[in-house]
Formats: C-alpha cells, structure tokens, sequence
C-alpha cells in the first residue's frame, strides 16, 4: 500500500556512521582504513548538498550496546525524513542447521564464536520496522552473501514518484565468499560520486544510480572479483532513496560519467571536455554554469592531483585575463604566465600518458562526440565563408556577427576550425601589426580569434597568397 500523505521532498535527514578498524578479539584482522572512511564519508554528507544530521561512532566506542543504542534513537524520525545506517567493519555469514544463512556484522566487541555479540543483519534492518522515515538506506562496506541480506527487486515506477514511496535499500561491498579489499574501497567510490558530479542523466541521484555504478566500476576494476550486492528489502514500496536533485541543465551524461570514474585518465578526459564547452562561446549559458561548478568541484576535490591542477589551469587563465584587464599584469607577462602554464600542462598530460599508456586527446575526443546538436558546422564552411567575394557574406557567416544564425555547438568541429585559423594565421603573422597579432592570441575559440582583426585586410591577404599559389 502507498502512503498517500507522503510529500515529494524531505523533511529532515539522519546519518549514522560507523567505522571499526581493530577489534578485541585478535581473530578479527585489522582493517586499515575503516575508520577514516567512515570520517571521510561522514564529512560529506554532513556539507552542501547533503545536509544530514550525522552521528559517527569510531573504533572502540562502536560496541554493540552503543551501536544499537543510536540506531532506536532513529525510531523518532518522521514519515517524510530520510535515514543512512553506514558501517564499514568486518562482516560474516553463518549458516544453521537447516542451511539457513544469517549475515552479522562485528562490532568492537564482537567474539566471532558467539554470535549473540555481533549485530545480526535483522537487528540492524528491523530499523525499518520502527522509524517513521519514508526511506532507510543501509550501505555496509563489509561482505555477505545475497541470501543472508534477503535482497529484492524494486517494482519500478517513474522517477517523481520516488519520493512518495517508501523504500528500504541495502548495498554491500561483496558476496559472502568475498573479501573486502582496503585498497579498492566500496566507500571511496561512494564518496567520489557524492563529491562528483551526479550519476544519473535524468537529473535525479538516488540509491539505485549509485548501487548500479558501484556494482559495474568495481566489478569490471575487480575483474569480477569483487561484485557489490544491491537490492530492497521486505517493505519497500517502489521508492528510491535520493540524495540530490539537480537543478536546471546538466553536462552530457558521459562527461559526467567521465567524471567521477576511478580512473584517472577519464576523469583528465572529462575535464578537458568541460574547459572545451566553457571556451566555446556558442555554449548554452546554463550549461556554462554547470560545467564551472562542476570543474571548481573537481579543482578543489579530486584525488589525483594532476587532475586537480588541470581544473585549475582553467581559471588561473581566467585571473591573468582578470589582472591584465585592470592593468596588474602587461599584455606581454600575461603571454608569458600562459605560455608556462601551457607548458605545465603539456609535461602533465605526457605524465599521465605514460603512467595509463592512454591516449588522452582521444578520451576527451570520444567524449565530445557524446555532445550532440541538431546544428553543425563543418571546417570547410568557415573557411569558404573566409575566401568569400562578398564582405557581407564573410561577415554574415562569422559566428560573432549578430546577424549570424546560431551557431554550431559541435566541439570537435569547432576544434579543426580553431585550428585551421590558426594556422593560416600563423602563416601571415609577419603581415599584420602587433596589435593584430596579439589579438591572435586573445582567445582560444575559433569565433574570437577573429577579433581585433580587419576582415577586409585578412581576405586580401587571403587572396594575394591564394593567387600567389595558383
């Protein structure tokens, strides 16, 4: 049955972490990170634009008196509150003497011979059988198999009507006969995805989204040898837990994807993609937001530094622009700051290559081609319209003109044009004036290399060599 009185938002949301490394029973091996990703986790879903109200409980406060304890107080929550039950400790699964298997977490004082002092899975689930909360999402960083936790299949049911279903979701990081691997955390790829950008294309980031990526990235990064166990559990009502709605336009889908992958090379190749959509000044404008949030995210929060840096060669260009523009910095130090940054990058980009035996260029290419429109312009047309008798018509045709139909949003072809122009201007530089030529190098685009520059003396000396080859 359907709560009719559920509303499409939430209320309030609840988070109770919890993170053990050590345990007093020395069978128990240690874990090495348990804690600082539960630390890490809790961090983020505690900031923007998560906002729950987080308890965490570490090492050797996590017994089972106190873990039970914080979960009845959860018992108060309200009908349209959200609930995230996180552990990451060792997890297990006994069988009974009728084949039946029960999973059990172990808590600090856990003694694995007596099962009575570690968490049984339905003490942890029965959660949902007492807390009003409309969604309870339970995420263990610990294996068990898909029998002990009782998964099911969720009835589907449209997107907007997520919020006004209960749902009760499980996500484990392996199947009973697995070992949770420290160094491929479950936890890590779920904080990258809830620092990232969002998962699924609808704009809609729930559970489910990240249950599906989990599975797939860690099963293909595993060589399937660890596969994460997602489903529902007895009671769900075809809900999805969501953590966050997108608002207005969002990036293609594979950038996005690119995004918040465990490789580096993809995520390289998406933020390249990114600086190419804000350097296109035929970009929607609310589509340039989007990708600058999303590159000042990844700026501030990737975990590979050569990443980090690359987001932040963007808007290093963008303060030396700033600071020439108020007189701080000369037209020439600017060159000279970009041209070193440039550098920089280069040395960067070669690094990564070498390190992933990737081909970047042709990851950010690929993902470009994911961008699509229903306008295209070809190379061969900005060209034509360059060599035109008529000046109107090569004014018509240039893309800054604000007669000019729209324009084209196909990166890569605006890639071969800006390239193009650039080299024939390249080839006639001796023939313009200093201000000409540093006006070569005021922008990146296509469009804007055209600026400063006086198309009637550009067409002559078109034509001259033009004549000149013939």
């Amino acid at each position: 049955m359907v709560d009719e009185e559920l509303q499409p938002r939430y209320e309030n949301s609840y988070a109770l972490i919890i993170g053990v490394n050590s345990y007093t029973d020395p069978s128990f091996a240690p874990l090495g990170e348990a804690e600082e990703d539960a630390e890490i986790l809790a961090d983020v879903l505690s900031s923007e634009p998560h906002n729950f109200r987080v308890r965490t409980i570490l090492g050797e406060q996590a017994t089972k008196r106190n873990i039970l304890q914080s979960m009845y107080d959860l018992r108060a929550t309200e009908p349209d509150d959200r609930i995230l039950v996180y552990f990451a400790c060792h997890g297990y699964t006994l069988t009974d003497r009728f084949g039946k298997e029960s999973g059990y977490l172990a808590a600090f004082d856990t003694v694995p011979q007596q099962d009575f002092t570690a968490l049984h899975m339905e003490e942890v689930l029965v959660l949902r059988r007492h807390a009003g909360a409309k969604h309870i999402a339970f995420i263990f960083d610990a294996c068990f198999s898909g029998q002990a936790l009782g998964l099911t299949r969720a009835q589907s049911v449209a997107a907007e009507k997520f919020l006004t279903r209960r749902a009760y979701q499980v996500l484990s990081a392996g199947a009973g006969d697995q070992t949770v691997s420290d160094y491929n955390s479950m936890t890590r790829l779920l904080i990258n995805a809830l620092t990232g950008p969002m998962i699924s294309a609808d704009g809609v980031y729930t559970l489910g989204d990240l249950g599906q990526h989990v599975q797939t990235t860690m099963a293909g990064d595993s060589n399937q040898w660890q596969i994460p166990q997602f489903g529902h559990v007895r009671g769900s009502q075809g809900g999805d837990f969501v953590f966050h709605y997108e608002q207005g336009v969002t990036l293609p889908h594979e950038i996005q994807t690119a995004l918040y992958s465990e490789n580096s090379h993809l995520r390289w190749g998406g933020v390249a993609a990114i600086i190419e959509l804000l350097e296109n000044p035929h970009t929607d404008p609310d589509m340039l937001t989007a990708a600058r949030l999303q590159l000042e995210t990844i700026a501030q929060n990737d975990t590979d530094e050569r990443v980090r840096r690359m987001a932040l060669h963007f808007f290093q260009m963008d303060d030396l622009k700033a600071m020439e523009s108020t007189g701080k910095l000369s037209r020439r130090e600017v060159l000279a700051a970009a041209e070193s940054a440039r550098e920089e990058m280069t040395e960067m980009q070669e690094e990564m290559q070498r390190d992933t035996g990737t081909d970047l260029q042709a990851v950010k290419d690929e993902l470009l081609d994911s961008v699509t429109t229903q306008d295209r312009i070809s190379s061969s047309d900005v060209i034509e319209a360059l060599y035109a008798e008529d000046p109107n018509a090569r004014i018509s045709r240039s893309p800054d003109h604000p007669d000019a139909k729209p324009p084209a949003r196909d990166l890569r072809q605006w890639s071969s044009v800006r390239s193009q122009i650039d080299d024939m201007l390249g080839e006639l530089e001796d023939a313009y004036d200093e201000e000409a030529r540093e006006a070569k190098y005021e922008d990146h685009n296509a469009p804007t290399l055209m600026r400063g520059i006086n198309l009637e003396d550009l067409e002559r000396s078109l034509r001259d060599d033009r004549d000149d080859e013939e």
